[in-house]
């Protein structure tokens, strides 16, 4: 059987203003499921894909079912929000919809944020109840306005920022048996990407949409890397539902290699955000993730990545009881995660840290190169790049890419500035130098700072 993930479909309509979010856009997924009829409860999974820090949300949801057989039940929350200091929901039955609201940090120590690297994490499951007299349906899950917090949005760092995020509505299909493509699907408003069905596939599965209105639309297929391996649709489309098939020769084409385990990639998405600040405690839980990565896909290179990357930081910061042999380990894994895959920028990223670690910064350049390469409009791959180069000896070159990873994140990150900050004064730029570690600390505070990974 092949899980078929569909991660982006990009619609785009004359005079159709998007949000203040430049470059990738911060999507918000609610997935399609399906329920035989005699099932008595259906859960739906909400992801998230964002390269922003979000630190809260306001995610007012209603569901439709034609005869109010199949309804909302409670939610359970997964992943980053398990650590955060507030996650609200109220079920307001007379005002149909679910109001549902989170901040990261309400007082105390500092929690993660959403941060996905734009791939796609598992945050919230809605679970529903069917009633035993429940006629087959399709029950609707869509966005909604909140009288009191208003519509649906994502706020960032610092209090100052937020943007609307893309959001793919979803559904229930509850005793539905006939062939997908030859259903009529619920017509919408709003720009609508439905769950590929069946998914599992076998022999072919289809991808359904329905524009409001007349418009030029692209659906790309990525695998869970976040690389782009195939376009479905590029051409003029008509108002109303429409479909695509992809059949598995195709699937086989398109997907060359791809993660198989949804449970690794959670994983390593909860392991990147654990090490985002490497203090000690932080290294020891991203290493018992990656370690968890590892068992679950071992073919998958980015939990030999993220160890190697644990490794160097122990090396440099001596964490580690053996220093020498932490730099060791460091080159070892990074060594199994370009075996495991090529084209991954982070298994470079991490070779690059081994390479530092063990004091060869020439060597550390050239691998960071190699992950540019690889994703040249990538946060991460600038930002570290600029940071080897500045250890190597190079700042000039070095503000070139932070200045770039900064446009990239459009937003200010403590490493971000941290990084570029230490450039700018390593290059003589004593005023930006100064200029934005001034902004660090305006927008961010005095949080964890300079003992970098």
């Amino acid at each position: 059987m092949r899980f078929l993930v569909i991660c982006l479909a990009s619609f785009l309509f004359t005079g159709f203003a998007l949000a203040d979010d430049p470059g990738e856009r911060d999507s918000l997924i609610i997935e399609t499921v399906f329920a035989e009829l005699g099932d008595s409860t259906a859960d739906v999974r909400i992801y998230v894909t964002s390269d922003d820090s979000i630190c809260f949300y306001n995610m007012p949801l209603a569901w439709y079912s034609p005869d109010s057989g199949i309804n909302f039940s409670h939610v359970s929350y997964h992943n980053t929000l398990i650590q955060w200091d507030e996650t609200y929901d109220s079920l307001l039955y007379d005002q149909g919809f679910l109001r549902m609201i989170g901040w990261s940090d309400i007082s105390g120590a500092e929690n993660p944020y959403i941060f996905t690297w734009n791939y796609r994490e598992h945050l919230w499951t809605l679970h529903f109840s069917i009633d035993s007299l429940a006629v087959p349906q399709i029950v609707t899950i869509d966005t909604t306005y909140d009288p009191v917090n208003g519509s649906l949005l994502f706020g960032l760092v610092g209090g100052v920022h937020s943007l609307i995020p893309v959001f793919t509505p979803g559904a229930i299909f509850y005793g539905i048996t006939s062939d997908v493509s030859d259903m009529t699907l619920p017509t919408s408003q709003h720009l609508t990407l439905y769950q590929n069905y069946p998914n599992p596939f076998n022999k072919h599965t289809v991808i359904r949409y329905c524009l409001p209105d007349d418009a030029y639309v692209t659906i790309n297929v990525y695998d869970l890397l976040g690389r782009r391996i195939g376009t479905l649709v590029d051409a003029e489309e008509k108002a109303g539902s429409h479909g695509v098939t992809l059949k598995a020769n195709e699937h086989d084409r398109l997907f060359q290699k791809y993660i198989t385990n949804i449970d690794a990639y959670e994983a390593f998405i909860r392991a990147r955000a654990a090490v985002g600040a490497p203090t000690r405690s932080n290294i020891e839980q991203g290493e018992k993730l990656f370690k968890r990565v590892i068992d679950l896909d071992p073919n998958f290179a980015g939990g030999y990545a993220g160890i190697s990357f644990n490794y160097s930081v122990k090396a440099r910061f001596r964490y580690g009881d053996s220093p020498d042999n932490d730099a060791r380990r460091a080159l070892e894994f990074a060594q199994k995660a370009i075996a495991a895959d090529k084209e991954f920028a982070w298994s470079y990223i991490a070779l690059a840290g081994a390479y530092l670690a063990n004091g060869n910064h020439d060597a550390a350049v050239e691998a960071a190169r190699r992950a540019v390469a690889i994703q040249p409009n990538g946060y991460e791959a600038n930002l570290f790049m600029g940071f080897y180069l500045n250890f190597a000896g190079h700042p000039a070159e070095a503000v070139q890419h932070l200045e770039a990873a900064n446009t990239l994140s459009r937003i200010d990150t403590i490493r971000g500035l941290d990084f570029l900050g230490m450039a700018y004064f390593t290059n003589g730029d004593y005023a930006k130098c100064e200029e934005t570690w001034t902004r660090r600390f305006d927008r961010l505070g005095n949080r964890w700072c300079t003992r970098h990974a």
